[in-house]
C-alpha cells in the first residue's frame, strides 16, 4: 500500500502525530513511511525517528529565549543578595575576655 503525506508547514512533529494515532488505532504498524523530503534533504525510514523528536517552533524559540534570560537572571540574583546582605546589620561583636591577673 502506498500513500502520500503532504506537510505544508514547517511542522513536522504535529503533523505527524495524527497518521502515528491512526497507525495504532487501526494496527497498521507494518505501514509505515519509507522516505521523506524536509528542506532538501532525504530521510530515509530510520531518520523519521529524527524527525518526529524535533521540537516545534515555539519550543525553539522558549528554548532560545530561555538561554538568552538566563544571565540576566543571574545577575539580578547575585545583585538582590547582595542589596539584602548590605540592608543586614552587622552581627554585635562579642566583648573581648578580660586578661587574667597575675598574682
Amino acid at each position: 500500500m502506498n500513500a502520500w503525506l503532504f506537510v505544508r508547514s514547517d511542522e513536522i512533529p504535529p503533523a505527524l502525530r495524527p497518521y502515528r494515532d491512526f497507525q495504532k488505532e487501526s494496527k497498521l504498524q507494518l505501514n509505515d513511511f519509507t522516505g521523506a523530503v524536509f528542506e532538501g534533504r532525504l530521510y530515509g525510514p530510520d531518520d523519521f525517528a529524527q524527525l518526529e523528536s524535533m521540537p516545534t517552533r515555539v519550543q525553539s524559540y522558549q528554548y532560545l529565549l530561555g538561554c538568552l534570560q538566563m544571565p540576566a537572571v543571574s545577575v539580578l540574583a547575585a545583585l538582590r543578595a547582595r542589596q539584602e546582605a548590605l540592608a543586614q546589620p552587622p552581627p554585635a561583636e562579642e566583648p573581648a575576655p578580660a586578661p587574667a591577673a597575675d598574682k
